[in-house]
């Protein structure tokens, strides 16, 4: 669990404590992202016009961007905190995902 919350400069303070209701929230709203993904396949065109999932995708890439980019201090790519357990799985894993699936939603934007 260390590694999946930010903590304190120099210490294992954890920057917040996530409760149940919004792991909820972020669960439900990934599982809105996906149905956006899937939703530039056309598969929904009887009910809804290709272009609201563009649009829903353009604001994947936007949100997943700034993930990428960060706070400037604890998460993201220009973080002031490194030496971390989080920060250094934010380094290696976190911020480049965030970056490749707000890229590849640019990409399937555009494609469509």
């Amino acid at each position: 669990m260390d590694s999946v919350i930010p903590t304190n400069k120099k210490s294992t303070d954890k920057l917040f404590k996530p409760s149940h209701l919004s792991i909820i929230v972020v669960a439900i709203g990934l599982l809105v992202f996906a149905i956006i993904e899937i939703g530039n396949t056309d598969i929904f065109s009887n009910k809804l016009k290709l272009k609201y999932f563009q649009w829903g995708n353009l604001f994947i890439a936007f949100i997943f961007t700034i993930r990428a980019v960060g706070d400037f201090s604890h998460v993201g790519f220009f973080k002031r905190v490194r030496d971390s357990s989080f920060a250094k799985n934010d380094t290696r894993y976190y911020s480049p995902l965030c970056l490749y699936i707000a890229t590849t939603s640019l990409l399937i934007v555009f494609a469509s």
